[in-house]
């Protein structure tokens, strides 16, 4: 009896020693995920106190004027602004709002929809107006209505192949699409099985996708990832995603980053966190993304310059536009991860 209790109250001695632990763990856990959100945060501050720098615009004032609203309908202006409306940052939206609206309209007017031969501009226009509050397959101008997301993805077809712009085309279509899980009519030049499918044809045995096929790129295996997430249920898209998230994690460097044709570029790094938080996989946690004690995030810093915009390559060290904003738009998809908030490009 007494060699019984011995052995019981060893046994409960052993379980409060594991359990100690592991409530030590998941506290330093939860402390490093605390952390890294506050740098995160800072960093997305930091970032708009650098673009309103190069604009001459002060702290206090408004990055969105009339005479910024005049880059409505560009990758410069479109994205920067759809950042900012999704970290939920207070700025005069209703001035883009309506320059983006006049924008589309113009264009339809002129040549008939928004680019002959760039599928992916009705798509960073549908995402932008999505952020503003407005159904981009329900866009109504004056007395004019336009669907963008009829234009720019399942009937793209009957004006223009969704791949003249590569993969790119097909990714950024069934990205748009699935912002607010709109249905396919069954008379549609492509239905959304069918930019699936053409997504999947483009990967590589290593695992890799690019524009291109035969190629490899870790920006767009990123980006493919990213349109695959709400698919990840399905075997075969599930079969594809594991053996990108291989590659990605194959080339990942012992900084966070990755080496991508011997270059490492922030924006690459920017790519894989959205892919990574469309996926559910968390940055601080799962080791497949942790090299040498440094996560994505890790990677990313390394491209930070002292005046809180990021660099294209480390050894650039003046800020980019184009890296800062991708920069912006991956925290703010890490931030909306953490605050268990839908994907980047999820609005439903």
């Amino acid at each position: 009896m007494r060699r019984h209790n011995k052995k019981k109250i060893l046994i409960i001695a052993i379980l409060s020693f594991l359990l100690v632990i592991a409530i030590g763990v998941t506290s330093s856990r939860k402390r490093k995920a605390c952390e890294s959100l506050i740098k995160v945060e800072s960093m997305m501050e930091n970032i708009i106190e650098w673009k309103k720098e190069t604009l001459g615009i002060k702290k206090d004032e408004p990055l969105i004027t009339k005479e910024y609203a005049m880059q409505a309908g560009t990758s410069s202006g479109d994205w920067f602004v759809f950042s900012m409306a999704r970290a939920g940052v207070e700025d005069q939206y209703d001035i883009y709002r309506e320059a983006l609206l006049q924008n589309i309209k113009e264009r339809y007017e002129k040549t008939g929809g928004l680019d002959p031969n760039k599928a992916t501009e009705w798509h960073r226009v549908g995402l932008t107006l999505q952020a503003l509050g407005v159904d981009p397959s329900n866009v109504m101008v004056g007395e004019r209505l336009f669907d963008l997301v009829s234009d720019g993805t399942y009937n793209r077809g009957k004006t223009a192949q969704l791949d003249i712009q590569g993969l790119n085309g097909y990714i950024w279509a069934l990205i748009l699409l699935d912002s607010k899980e709109y249905e396919v009519p069954e008379d549609a030049f492509y239905s959304r099985e069918e930019i699936v499918a053409k997504i999947l044809s483009y990967q590589q045995k290593n695992g890799a996708f690019a524009i291109v096929q035969g190629q490899e790129s870790a920006d767009i295996t990123a980006m493919a990832l990213t349109s695959l997430a709400p698919y990840k249920g399905e075997q075969e898209v599930k079969i594809a995603i594991d053996k990108a998230l291989t590659y990605l994690s194959g080339i990942q460097t012992d900084k966070g980053t990755f080496l991508d044709k011997k270059t490492e570029s922030s924006e690459t790094v920017s790519q894989v966190i959205v892919a990574l938080t469309a996926l559910e996989i968390d940055l601080q946690q799962d080791q497949r993304f942790i090299k040498n004690g440094n996560t994505v995030i890790d990677g990313l810093v390394t491209f930070l310059n002292p005046d809180g915009g990021f660099s294209h390559t480390e050894e650039m060290k003046e800020s980019n536009a184009i890296a800062s904003e991708q920069a912006f738009y991956a925290l703010i998809a890490y931030d909306r991860f953490v605050n268990e908030k839908s994907p980047l490009y999820q609005f439903q």
